[in-house]
Protein backbone atom coordinates (compact mmCIF):
# COMPACT_ATOMS: atom_id res chain seq x y z
CA UNK A 1 0.00 0.00 0.00
CA UNK A 2 1.10 3.39 -0.89
CA UNK A 3 1.62 5.81 1.61
CA UNK A 4 -1.03 8.07 -0.28
CA UNK A 5 -3.48 5.25 0.46
CA UNK A 6 -2.33 4.90 3.90
CA UNK A 7 -3.21 8.39 4.50
CA UNK A 8 -6.70 7.93 2.85
CA UNK A 9 -7.86 5.37 5.01
CA UNK A 10 -6.57 7.03 8.21
CA UNK A 11 -8.37 10.12 7.04
CA UNK A 12 -11.76 7.85 6.50
CA UNK A 13 -11.38 5.97 10.04
CA UNK A 14 -10.59 9.83 11.86
CA UNK A 15 -13.71 11.19 10.21
CA UNK A 16 -16.27 8.71 10.24
CA UNK A 17 -14.62 8.16 13.96
CA UNK A 18 -15.32 11.73 14.90
CA UNK A 19 -18.65 12.18 13.17
CA UNK A 20 -20.22 9.09 14.72
CA UNK A 21 -18.82 9.90 18.22
CA UNK A 22 -20.19 13.54 18.15
CA UNK A 23 -23.03 11.85 17.47
CA UNK A 24 -23.30 9.58 20.21
CA UNK A 25 -22.58 11.94 22.58
CA UNK A 26 -25.22 14.63 21.81
CA UNK A 27 -27.77 12.01 21.87
CA UNK A 28 -27.31 10.77 25.05
CA UNK A 29 -27.44 14.64 26.81
CA UNK A 30 -30.60 15.05 28.75
CA UNK A 31 -31.54 18.27 30.20
CA UNK A 32 -30.47 19.08 33.86
CA UNK A 33 -31.47 20.48 37.01
CA UNK A 34 -29.72 23.88 37.68
CA UNK A 35 -31.40 25.26 40.48
CA UNK A 36 -34.12 25.35 42.43
CA UNK A 37 -36.14 27.33 44.86
CA UNK A 38 -35.91 26.95 47.77
CA UNK A 39 -32.65 25.57 47.26
CA UNK A 40 -31.99 21.69 48.12
CA UNK A 41 -30.98 21.13 51.44
CA UNK A 42 -32.45 24.61 52.42
CA UNK A 43 -33.53 25.81 56.00
CA UNK A 44 -35.90 28.69 55.63
CA UNK A 45 -37.81 30.92 57.80
CA UNK A 46 -40.57 32.59 55.29
CA UNK A 47 -43.15 30.57 53.85
CA UNK A 48 -42.23 29.84 50.08
CA UNK A 49 -44.97 31.41 47.66
CA UNK A 50 -43.73 28.55 45.20
CA UNK A 51 -41.25 26.08 44.21
CA UNK A 52 -39.54 26.55 40.96
CA UNK A 53 -36.89 24.04 39.33
CA UNK A 54 -34.63 25.93 36.64
CA UNK A 55 -33.31 23.24 34.30
CA UNK A 56 -30.39 23.68 31.33
CA UNK A 57 -32.65 23.53 28.10
CA UNK A 58 -36.19 24.15 27.17
CA UNK A 59 -39.02 21.95 28.67
CA UNK A 60 -41.67 20.42 27.01
CA UNK A 61 -45.04 21.83 27.58
CA UNK A 62 -48.33 19.85 29.12
CA UNK A 63 -45.88 17.04 29.91
CA UNK A 64 -44.55 18.77 33.20
CA UNK A 65 -45.71 17.99 37.10
CA UNK A 66 -44.35 19.24 40.60
CA UNK A 67 -45.35 17.60 43.88
CA UNK A 68 -44.87 18.25 47.17
CA UNK A 69 -44.76 16.05 50.22
CA UNK A 70 -44.47 16.28 53.70
CA UNK A 71 -41.72 14.37 55.43
CA UNK A 72 -44.13 11.62 56.19
CA UNK A 73 -44.63 10.97 52.41
CA UNK A 74 -48.48 12.89 52.25
CA UNK A 75 -48.84 14.91 49.35
CA UNK A 76 -49.30 18.40 50.05
CA UNK A 77 -50.02 19.57 46.78
CA UNK A 78 -49.58 17.88 42.81
CA UNK A 79 -50.16 19.30 39.40
CA UNK A 80 -49.47 19.58 36.10
CA UNK A 81 -47.15 22.46 35.30
CA UNK A 82 -46.61 24.38 31.89
CA UNK A 83 -42.52 25.62 31.56
CA UNK A 84 -41.32 29.11 30.34
CA UNK A 85 -39.12 28.42 28.70
CA UNK A 86 -36.44 26.30 30.84
CA UNK A 87 -38.38 26.84 34.45
CA UNK A 88 -41.25 25.49 36.06
CA UNK A 89 -43.42 26.77 38.84
CA UNK A 90 -45.76 25.37 41.41
CA UNK A 91 -47.64 28.07 43.66
CA UNK A 92 -48.10 26.74 47.13
CA UNK A 93 -50.73 26.70 49.52
CA UNK A 94 -50.56 30.37 52.09
CA UNK A 95 -51.04 27.73 55.05
CA UNK A 96 -48.00 26.13 54.71
CA UNK A 97 -47.34 24.30 58.23
CA UNK A 98 -43.54 24.34 59.53
CA UNK A 99 -41.83 21.26 58.93
CA UNK A 100 -39.60 18.98 56.27
CA UNK A 101 -40.64 18.57 52.96
CA UNK A 102 -39.25 17.16 49.58
CA UNK A 103 -40.26 18.65 45.87
CA UNK A 104 -40.37 16.22 43.39
CA UNK A 105 -40.44 16.84 39.67
CA UNK A 106 -40.85 15.44 36.11
CA UNK A 107 -40.43 17.30 33.38
CA UNK A 108 -39.60 16.17 29.36
CA UNK A 109 -36.83 17.61 27.78
CA UNK A 110 -36.27 18.99 24.60
CA UNK A 111 -35.25 15.48 23.23
CA UNK A 112 -38.41 14.18 24.80
CA UNK A 113 -36.36 12.36 27.51
CA UNK A 114 -38.07 12.47 30.84
CA UNK A 115 -36.54 13.49 33.82
CA UNK A 116 -37.41 12.77 37.46
CA UNK A 117 -35.84 14.05 40.39
CA UNK A 118 -36.77 15.51 44.28
CA UNK A 119 -35.23 18.28 46.41
CA UNK A 120 -35.82 18.77 49.91
CA UNK A 121 -36.22 22.06 52.29
CA UNK A 122 -37.21 22.71 55.81
CA UNK A 123 -39.90 25.36 56.62
CA UNK A 124 -38.69 26.97 60.21
CA UNK A 125 -40.57 29.87 60.76
CA UNK A 126 -39.00 31.85 63.36
CA UNK A 127 -41.75 31.69 65.75
CA UNK A 128 -42.85 28.12 65.12
CA UNK A 129 -42.11 25.54 68.21
CA UNK A 130 -39.58 22.39 67.36
CA UNK A 131 -43.20 20.31 67.49
CA UNK A 132 -43.73 21.85 64.65
CA UNK A 133 -41.09 21.22 62.65
CA UNK A 134 -41.06 18.15 64.12
CA UNK A 135 -44.56 16.78 62.18
CA UNK A 136 -45.99 19.27 59.43
CA UNK A 137 -48.21 15.95 57.58
CA UNK A 138 -50.28 16.26 60.67
CA UNK A 139 -52.29 19.20 59.03
CA UNK A 140 -51.36 19.17 55.95
CA UNK A 141 -54.70 18.14 53.69
CA UNK A 142 -54.24 15.82 50.44
CA UNK A 143 -54.78 17.45 46.94
CA UNK A 144 -57.29 16.62 44.71
CA UNK A 145 -55.37 16.91 42.24
CA UNK A 146 -52.83 14.74 42.51
CA UNK A 147 -50.06 13.56 39.66
CA UNK A 148 -48.55 10.90 40.47
CA UNK A 149 -44.81 11.47 40.09
CA UNK A 150 -41.93 8.94 40.46
CA UNK A 151 -39.88 8.86 43.65
CA UNK A 152 -36.38 8.91 42.30
CA UNK A 153 -34.09 11.37 42.78
CA UNK A 154 -31.74 11.44 40.45
CA UNK A 155 -32.21 11.64 36.86
CA UNK A 156 -32.87 9.23 34.70
CA UNK A 157 -30.19 7.05 33.18
CA UNK A 158 -29.39 8.16 29.66
CA UNK A 159 -28.41 4.67 28.65
CA UNK A 160 -25.65 5.50 26.54
CA UNK A 161 -21.93 4.80 27.08
CA UNK A 162 -19.72 7.17 25.93
CA UNK A 163 -17.12 4.21 25.12
CA UNK A 164 -19.34 1.80 23.54
CA UNK A 165 -20.19 4.84 20.93
CA UNK A 166 -16.34 5.64 20.23
CA UNK A 167 -15.97 1.97 19.96
CA UNK A 168 -18.48 1.40 17.50
CA UNK A 169 -17.55 4.63 15.80
CA UNK A 170 -13.79 2.96 15.28
CA UNK A 171 -15.62 -0.37 13.77
CA UNK A 172 -17.81 1.57 11.37
CA UNK A 173 -14.24 2.92 10.54
CA UNK A 174 -12.34 -0.06 10.09
CA UNK A 175 -14.88 -1.28 8.03
CA UNK A 176 -15.32 2.00 5.84
CA UNK A 177 -11.05 1.18 5.17
CA UNK A 178 -11.63 -2.67 4.11
CA UNK A 179 -14.59 -1.58 1.57
CA UNK A 180 -12.49 1.25 0.49
CA UNK A 181 -9.22 -1.20 -0.30
CA UNK A 182 -11.60 -3.64 -1.63
CA UNK A 183 -12.62 -1.44 -4.39
CA UNK A 184 -9.27 0.02 -5.05
CA UNK A 185 -7.83 -3.75 -5.41
CA UNK A 186 -10.77 -4.32 -8.06
CA UNK A 187 -9.62 -1.13 -10.06
CA UNK A 188 -6.45 -2.34 -10.27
Amino acid sequence: MSSRTTRRILAILAISTVVWAAGATSASAHSGLTSSTPADGSVISEAPASISFTFDEELLPDADSISLNAADGTNVISAKVQPTGNTVELPLPADLQAGEYQAAYRVVSADGHPVTGAIGFTYAPADAGASAVASPAATAEPSGSAVPISETTEPESTGGNPWLGLGIGVLIGLVLVVLFAAMRRRRS
